[in-house]
């Protein structure tokens, strides 16, 4: 197969695809693809053409000290260009069109940046004019790029293998990726979790252990010693690593800061852990002189004085706005990439506490779902509620309000009808919110709980799936208190629920669809049940006498349902390194949203023979989709909520 990357200069360039990356799926818990015409089989599958992006996580940021006052951060799979100047009112400059991937990491030398966009590879703007930086060159790596450490005219690039890269940036607007290093098969590293640089030496934190590099010869570095993690570091569970020159520092997932001395480069000696309390969930690390900075995906950002290694100071405790994934000194502020709260600066003063100055967020966490009603998008964040999305022009989507309350589950799915939505709120249960004033939603009652992950208005009924205790039905005659009138915890977990006639189609995870009739709904009844293909069964729709059934890493199902107690599977469509989560269906053609690669378009012209006919590649994969007319939205995780024309 093969996709079209649209680059940030607008040209496009036709690659194929390398891999469907497995992004890690709980429970609950551009390079852009386009699909090429000569992508596509013949068919009347329609095409899709990109119109625009919004959201998305920011995970990287950075600041330029050639341009003073330019901030790079990520936005989903863009950067955003920003001016800082007034920390109180950032300025927006522009922004890039959609990477490949997620935006991981971004390195600033003189007038270009690096930035990692993990399957996108590396992509380098020139920054000459701040307010339209332009794209100079791309690295495409087999792994994608998550990471990436400089030395010298150096870059060493981590990504999800047991390897890393050599990339040579002599020529800063034309780099050379010049040697793939293999960990030795002898070393317990599956994968390169993070790097750092102390002198002449590359240090690699592995999911086993250390690996220390002489970077004598930079272009091929070499193995100096082998460093088994100490009983220090507990399961070394590594989450960042950061270093100077004396000093190698590790961000350990539950326990916080842990500091090695180095003056032995090849035999890190484990000194002191900065554990406070609530350490858990540490996230990457930075320094600033003698200055640890570690951030906290709860609990916020810490700062430590290491004057002192053996006994390392706590300066500050931020708490989170937002979750602190990554956070570093620029003079006199604090920059943090806050996932779903966006870029926030905050003033730094010796002696005294952070103050929060200003910020930039036009950030999500992670879209799962998403409905579309007249003009207004309402995408279901995993943790950052629900937010609602101005989209009638596509092309500058913008958030219009957005519904979070603190405490509460992850937003997996809504259903909205005369501006009230129903929202599957996970462990919190259902709740209605009134989006009259879609800048400011109130909330009119919560109800029921356990792990509500799908909802279905029928007429004054709302059917909701549970992914724990089966299926329920609330009367919500009135909106402001909803009553639970019936329940059925005999059909086990189910992922979705959907209507065609009297029948409801559940998807019951892993024992595949239950059909009911539910032409009495005081008394519905199970009719027939089918097996699944794969590790799930997340979606079904029907359309006639056929159910449409987005099956996980089995692909996409046809199944019979003339006769709906014995529905039988007349086809199935396997598609390499994909995992179907979503099923869409407009005339004869079915859209198909898969979490690890993007946008799959099936012709279902002849039901008994599915044709997948286009591919659109999403560099963070694609959970949920809504169509309406020729717009179509996909709800792309960590990268946001992306437009597309249907043509």
């Amino acid at each position: 197969m093969c996709a079209a990357t649209v680059l940030p200069n607008k040209e496009v360039i036709v690659k194929s695809s390398r891999r469907g990356l497995a992004f890690f799926l709980s429970l609950l818990s551009f390079a852009l693809g386009v699909s090429a015409p000569s992508c596509a089989q013949s068919g009347t599958a329609g095409k899709l053409t990109l119109l625009g992006q919004w959201g998305g996580t920011c995970r990287a940021v950075a600041v330029s000290l050639a341009s003073p006052g330019l901030v790079l951060c990520g936005k989903g799979m863009q950067v955003v260009f920003l001016d800082i100047g007034n920390p109180g009112k950032p300025v927006y400059l522009s922004e890039s069109s959609i990477l490949g991937g997620i935006v991981e990491d971004i390195l600033i030398q003189g007038r270009y940046a690096y930035v990692a966009a993990d399957d996108g590879g590396i992509v380098v703007f020139d920054l000459n004019d701040r307010n339209h930086p332009v794209v100079v060159a791309t690295l495409d790596f087999e792994y994608g790029c998550t990471g990436m450490v400089r030395y010298g005219n150096y870059l060493y690039c981590k990504s999800f293998s047991s390897a890393f890269v050599v990339v040579d940036i002599s020529r800063p607007a034309s780099p050379v990726k010049k040697k793939t290093v293999q960990f030795p098969d002898s070393y317990d590293n599956e994968n390169t979790v993070d790097l750092a640089v102390a002198g002449e030496y590359l240090y690699i934190a592995g999911t086993g252990n250390w690996v220390v590099y002489s970077l004598a010869q930079p272009d091929d570095p070499r193995v100096s010693a082998r460093v088994a993690y100490p009983k220090e570091a507990g399961e070394a569970n590594v989450t960042g690593l950061s270093a100077t020159e004396n000093l190698l520092c590790m961000a350990e997932f539950s326990l916080g800061l842990l500091v090695f001395s180095i003056k032995n480069p090849t035999r890190p000696q484990f000194v002191a852990a900065a554990q406070e309390e609530a350490e858990a969930y540490a996230s990457r690390l930075s320094m600033n002189g003698n200055q640890a900075i570690l951030s906290n995906t709860i609990y916020g950002t810490k700062a430590y004085d290491l004057s002192n290694p053996a006994k390392p100071k706590l300066l500050y405790s931020l708490p989170a706005r937002g979750q602190s994934l990554y956070a570093m000194v620029a003079n006199d502020l604090l920059v943090v990439a806050a996932d779903a709260g966006g870029m926030e600066l905050y003033g730094l003063k010796a002696g005294a506490s952070p103050v929060f100055a200003g910020g930039y967020n036009d950030h999500s966490h992670s879209a799962r779902k998403v409905t579309v009603s007249g003009k207004l998008a309402y995408v279901s964040d995993e943790s950052a509620g629900v937010q609602i999305v101005d989209c009638s022009d596509p092309a500058r989507m913008r958030r219009k309000g957005q519904f979070q309350q603190e405490g509460c589950g992850c937003a997996f799915d809504l259903e909205i009808r005369n501006d009230i939505a129903y929202v599957a709120y996970g462990s919190e249960g259902l709740r209605v919110l009134d989006m009259k004033d879609p800048s400011r939603p109130l909330e009119l009652s919560p109800m029921g709980s356990g792990l509500f992950y799908d909802v279905l208005l029928d007429g004054n009924f709302a059917w909701v799936a549970d992914a724990g205790r089966g299926l329920y039905r609330f009367d919500v005659t009135d909106p402001s208190a909803p009553r639970e009138v019936w329940r059925d915890e005999s059909l086990g977990g189910l992922w979705s629920v959907s209507r065609s006639g009297n029948l409801l189609f559940l998807g019951v995870g892993d024992e595949g669809i239950s059909i009911l009739d539910v032409s009495d709904p005081l008394h519905p009844v199970k009719l027939g049940s089918a097996p699944k293909n794969g590790w799930n069964a997340f979606a079904a729709t029907a359309s006639g006498k056929y159910a449409y059934v987005a099956d996980a890493d089995a692909g996409f199902t046809v199944l019979d349902v003339g006769n709906p107690g014995k529905p039988a599977q007349k086809a199935n469509l396997h598609f390499e390194n994909a995992y179907i989560m979503d099923v869409v269906l407009q005339g004869t053609t079915a859209y198909l949203a898969d979490s690890y690669g993007g946008i799959r378009i099936v012709d279902i012209s002849n039901p008994l023979k599915p044709r997948s006919v286009g591919f659109v590649e999403v560099g963070s994969g694609v959970e949920g989709i809504a169509v309406q007319g020729t717009l179509l939205l996909a709800a792309a995780k960590e990268g946001g909520l992306i437009a597309y024309r249907i043509r």
